[in-house]
């Protein structure tokens, strides 16, 4: 029973830390036939990650599969905007709830375990 508590917290929590809107996600062949094709609009690059907006505002994102140091000049290339942000980080202050969370969950089924066992 603690176990099966545990797993379904730990699950609702990771549902919880991960990305509520998910994103369509295409390969970078896909995204660098469009760049090529003058379809994209704008680009956002977040390390690996690349938010693509399409010139009819569709959306999509993409990861590099290794560091293309060309990129930056194909998009100047081809007169797109783009822009740099930080990598996304999780939360240090979720994380810590959880771990409490979690404690106090497993603390309250050993307490259960001890006093039906007396």
């Amino acid at each position: 029973m603690a176990i099966s508590i545990t797993g379904a917290s730990v699950a609702f929590f990771y549902q919880l830390s991960s990305t509520s809107n998910r994103e369509l996600e295409v390969d970078y062949t896909t995204f660098y036939s469009d760049l090529k094709n003058d379809r994209v609009k704008e680009l956002i690059i977040s390390g690996h990650k690349i938010n693509i907006i399409m010139k009819n505002n569709d959306r999509y994102i993409t990861y590099t599969p290794y560091y293309d140091n060309k990129l930056v000049d194909y998009i100047v290339e081809h007169n797109v905007s783009f822009s740099g942000t930080r990598d996304e980080k999780p939360s240090l202050l979720l994380y810590i709830v959880i771990l409490w969370f979690l404690f106090l969950i497993l603390s309250g089924c050993l307490i259960l375990i001890i006093y039906y066992f007396n």
